[in-house]
């Protein structure tokens, strides 16, 4: 199981992840195993086969992520820090 992907097996995701891997051990009707992260990290382990951790990111849906920044660069030019309007 841990070495085909997720999508051969109807999951929305490209990759196995310790989560996704045993939420579908526990809910796979054929061999319905409840294991915890740490311990399928260890068996898995025993079997030498290991996860590497990856970071994941989102777009944002922000419509005024690209203006942003040059606002903020706007705002710190023209309004130093120690003079605040009240």
């Amino acid at each position: 199981m841990v070495d085909a992907y997720p999508e051969g097996s109807g999951r929305p995701f490209t990759r196995w992840s310790m989560r996704n891997l045993a939420g579908y051990l526990c809910g796979h009707a054929a061999s319905r195993v409840r294991i915890g992260q740490e311990r399928l990290r260890q068996i898995l382990h025993r079997h030498t086969i290991t996860f590497q951790w990856i970071e994941t990111w989102k777009e944002s849906t922000d419509s005024y992520r690209d203006t942003e920044p040059a606002r903020i660069e706007y705002v710190s030019g023209h309004f130093p820090a120690g003079r605040r309007s009240m």
